[in-house]
């Protein structure tokens, strides 16, 4: 199952079985893929006029080839980040465009995920050193670039735990603020963030718990 953001609305790209898709979705759009492009592109074009539902639910027996479909009708661009966690198991927020997120960026050419991941990591939050461990969640959305291309941002989330907590922010990257919370805390407080990120908090809890 992959589930896809464009803003606020998402696609969920699903192999589930038929008869526990209105159970499972209850307000979505379900919607049955027979394997053409084109089909996909109106669903897109459908989801960002949908007023009654946030998303779009579509079911392919494939679904990994129903994946490739999908982000065949976008340029792909790659990031990476960290859920870092301090001695105390609080996660590193950083607060940017109105936003609470987690540090993260576009991955370089000659760079491995992994590579990437650390490097922006420190890069964002002035830490000097972290340990990265093992991939958490792999998050999508759908955006347009400075150039008006619309793309599509896999961004691969790693486990990293640190021991120094005295930061350095890059503001010019528009991190304006930071903040060490457990992930109960966070989810508790009602904080405004993207619904990719709480679906990375939401799992971490979740393995915690």
């Amino acid at each position: 199952m992959y589930r896809i953001y464009l803003k606020n609305k998402a696609f969920v790209l699903t192999a589930e079985p038929v008869a526990s898709l209105s159970s499972n979705y209850p307000n979505a759009l379900i919607i049955h893929y027979q394997g053409d492009k084109g089909d996909l592109k109106d669903d897109i074009k459908r989801l960002k006029k949908l007023k009654q539902t946030d998303e779009i639910v579509i079911r392919y027996e494939d679904v990994a080839q129903l994946k490739c479909d999908f982000f065949d009708l976008y340029h792909i661009v790659e990031a990476a980040g960290g859920v870092i966690f301090n001695t105390n198991n609080e996660i590193l927020f950083i607060y940017r465009r109105g936003n609470w997120d987690l540090p993260k960026g576009k991955i370089d050419r000659g760079e491995t995920k992994e590579e990437a991941a650390v490097r922006e990591v420190l890069e964002e939050t002035g830490l000097t050193a972290v340990e990265r461990h093992e991939l958490l969640h792999t998050s999508y959305h759908i955006y347009k670039n400075g150039k008006d291309k619309t793309c599509l941002k896999p961004t691969y989330w790693y486990r990293m735990t640190t021991e120094n907590t005295e930061l350095k922010l890059q503001h010019e990257e528009d991190i304006e603020d930071a903040e060490w919370l457990t992930a109960s805390d966070f989810l508790e407080g009602g904080r405004v963030t993207y619904k990719a990120i709480l679906d990375v908090i939401k799992g971490v809890e979740s393995v915690r718990v």
